[in-house]
């Protein structure tokens, strides 16, 4: 049985909480299929498993015939500490030993809204094709005369008068999805022609595919990380394009994450990390590696050649002349890159303690041993170079350290 890489992307460090509520681990999901990528998301930090050990992001998607994977999983971490020095850590992974995240939004205080836990429990889908027959029905006479598409009747922008009939529920008076206000009133009112976009205010943030969803950190005791909540409200994006004759657009997704202190408190050196679990196919020979000029991480195959089929797992591999897989940073700096090799509570192993956690999102292992350049960055006696990013060099030549 082999041991699993994980990679760890770190997006940027900047510069009393207490838990009192409790609620069920978020189930829902969706999948993501506007190209050629068929990825799924799920509402409680994690992407790209279905929460049945089955990876699901699948390219290029074959309708016909089954598809190799690029990678099994992935999360979001969130590491701070406040005010008064105690530390904060969310953290996710396979939810095998806890969980760190719940669906649904905070209010003001920090609690939970709406019964937030199975109300926000969802994902909201909308497609290219029903936003513009929406704007071709407004932009006809300037009214809306037509059967209004359900997902945008649906979709939690702020205001929505239609919300509550269509989900059963009350929308709260705070900003979630983006949307395009025609009229910028601040209120999304699809009978006014508002439609839902992936940048907010943007008319022509249109997508394939689009989804959104929200969750928070505070709604219950985190088992995951055993760490204390930080108070913080995640409003997560999805979306895709297609364009035909663009391969690299066709199999590409865009991720966003807008994270939100609803502690009451400020956080101080905050840090933030898309942990990921890299399969390539057939993931018992795969490499990673940090490109530091581009903000990216990626992984490969370690040859020429990724079994068409594991020999443990029975995972599909892409056979000859596989592909590479790559995480780009667009908005915030590639700050850190590191690694960890699973079934090992010691370097370069798993976290154990909330401490761990937030020493893997401040770019060092967890016992505190700075990541050193060459080897497999772990120097517990001191020596090498001290580095920010694991494996920079280019696979070739091999002089460099990959």
């Amino acid at each position: 049985m082999f041991n699993r890489l994980f990679w760890l992307l770190f997006l940027w460090q900047s510069s009393t909480w207490a838990v009192a509520q409790t609620c069920p681990q978020a189930q829902a999901n969706r999948i993501l299929h506007g190209n050629d990528v068929k990825a799924i998301f799920n509402n409680g930090g994690d992407m790209f498993w279905d929460l049945n050990a089955d990876n699901t992001f699948k390219v290029p998607y074959r309708v016909n015939g089954p598809t190799p994977s690029t990678l099994f999983a992935g999360a979001l971490w969130l590491g701070a500490y406040d005010s008064g020095g105690n530390l904060k850590v969310a953290a996710q992974t396979y939810r095998q030993n806890g969980n760190d995240y719940w669906a649904g939004p905070l209010d003001r205080n920090g609690q939970t809204i709406n019964q937030g836990c199975s109300n926000f429990d969802y994902l909201w889908q909308v497609r290219r094709w029903e936003i513009e027959a929406h704007i071709a029905d407004y932009t006809s006479d300037g009214t809306i005369n037509g059967p209004v598409p359900e997902a945008i009747l649906k979709w939690p922008g702020r205001g929505n008068p239609q919300f509550r009939a269509q989900m059963g529920f009350p929308l709260p008076d705070q900003d979630l999805a983006p949307f395009f206000d025609r009229n910028n009133n601040g209120f999304y009112d699809p009978m006014r022609g508002d439609y839902p976009v992936y940048e907010h205010g943007n008319p022509n943030a249109i997508a394939e595919d689009l989804l959104w969803w929200v969750y928070n950190d505070a709604a219950a005791q985190h088992t995951q990380s055993n760490g204390a909540a930080l108070g913080a409200e995640v409003q997560a994006s999805a979306w895709s394009f297609y364009c035909g004759g663009n391969t690299l657009l066709n199999q590409t997704i865009f991720v966003r994450h807008k994270i939100i202190n609803k502690s009451g408190s400020t956080w101080r050196n905050f840090k933030t990390a898309l942990w990921t679990d890299p399969d390539l196919g057939c993931g018992r020979d795969d490499y990673v590696g940090t490109d530091v000029a581009s903000r990216s991480v990626y992984w490969y195959n370690g040859d020429n050649n990724d079994d068409v089929v594991c020999s443990v797992s029975g995972t599909l591999g892409y056979g000859q002349d596989p592909p590479a897989q790559t995480i780009t940073l667009l908005n915030q700096p590639l700050s850190s890159s590191l690694y960890t090799i699973s079934g090992s509570t010691v370097p370069p192993g798993d976290p154990t303690t909330a401490l761990g956690y937030y020493r893997l999102l401040s770019g060092i292992w967890t016992d505190g041993t700075p990541l050193t350049a060459g080897g497999s960055g772990y120097n517990a006696g001191g020596g090498g170079a001290v580095v920010q990013h694991a494996f920079p060099d280019p696979p070739l030549p091999v002089a460099g350290w990959s």
